[in-house]
């Protein structure tokens, strides 16, 4: 008796497992169904973009990671009973279609592509070129010296490293006016780049050209009137031509030259200064841009006065230095 209720015993208990084993298995398909449903919908609706919302707006949450339903059931235990379709575990995690967030390194990827940046010579070649605003230009105007044209067109043939059949069709390119019809005349005469170059110099910059500025230096004018720079600016101008005579004149002659361009009072103060340098010469001009023509300081008139009287002119000082030497007095008479 007690062994027959023992076996109906375990067959109730049996039958109970199974109703709870189908109730399971019931609402896993269903969980299953609801996540391929879900899922259609995110990928009709968003597919793999990075940008898919985390919530639906109504309280759903979208899954950030696929979990496996069947893992932790023990299932072990029932499959002497009762088999159980579609329950089985899964020794591997399902793979997410969602993009990984990977960390970028800036540093890292800034070095990449300067490492992978590959400027050719023709490129710069190519860009220079094309800016006509950057590269030399002569016209014979006035404003560019053909000697220090010639030394910025060597300049940027060497930095560039422009191909030797090019150099040439590039000098021609920046001229402009006479010295383009010059160039495109005698086209034919220049065998290489050197022959351009003494052509250019003896054409532009030759002796009858050079006796002109020379001529200018000594008997030049400047027209206040008429001229469009101011003093500083005629000097500067004057200097750049002087500097490339043959040969050379000094510092010292161009400024007395020079000063003779100007008018009297300007000329004595420059000729009255000590051996002036070219930055002590253009700082004066500058100073005087703001004055008269024929102003002149009072330490000139005293110098001027003290000439005039055959004495020495002690006091025939700037006001700078007669401030110093009243100082150093004080000094010695103190001592």
């Amino acid at each position: 008796m007690s062994l027959f209720v023992d076996l109906r015993q375990i067959r109730s208990s049996v039958a109970n497992l199974s109703e709870m084993v189908d109730k399971i298995s019931a609402s896993v398909s269903k969980e299953k169904l609801n996540g391929e449903r879900k899922k259609s919908v995110d990928s009709a609706l968003y597919g793999n973009s990075i940008y898919r919302p985390p919530t639906l707006g109504f309280g759903v949450r979208f899954s950030q990671s696929h979990e496996n339903i069947c893992h932790d059931i023990p299932t072990s235990r029932l499959r002497s009973h009762i088999s159980l379709p579609n329950l089985e575990k899964s020794d591997h995690k399902t793979s997410s279609t969602r993009p990984k967030i990977v960390e970028i390194d800036d540093e890292k990827n800034e070095n990449d592509s300067k490492r992978k940046l590959h400027i050719s010579t023709e490129n710069i070649n190519d860009w220079i070129i094309a800016s006509l605003n950057k590269k030399p230009h002569f016209d014979d105007s006035g404003h560019t010296h053909p000697m220090d044209f010639l030394e910025n067109v060597k300049y940027y043939i060497s930095e560039l490293n422009i191909a030797e059949e090019k150099q040439l069709h590039f000098i021609i390119s920046c001229l402009e006016g006479l010295p383009l019809m010059w160039a495109r005349c005698f086209r034919s005469e220049f065998k290489n780049v050197d022959d351009f170059y003494d052509a250019f110099e003896q054409e532009f910059w030759g002796s009858e050209r050079q006796k002109t500025i020379l001529y200018d230096m000594k008997l030049g004018k400047y027209d206040e009137k008429k001229s469009r720079m101011s003093i500083s600016e005629y000097f500067l101008y004057k200097v750049s031509n002087y500097k490339h005579l043959k040969p050379p004149p000094s510092d010292l002659e161009i400024i007395y030259s020079l000063a003779a361009h100007f008018s009297s009072a300007v000329e004595l103060e420059l000729r009255l200064t000590p051996k002036p340098t070219l930055r002590e010469a253009y700082n004066l001009l500058r100073r005087r841009e703001g004055e008269a023509n024929d102003f002149l300081p009072n330490y000139l008139y005293e110098m001027c006065e003290a000439f005039q009287r055959g004495s020495r002119p002690e006091s025939a000082r700037r006001p700078d230095d007669q401030q110093t030497s009243k100082i150093e007095g004080e000094k010695k008479y103190s001592k």
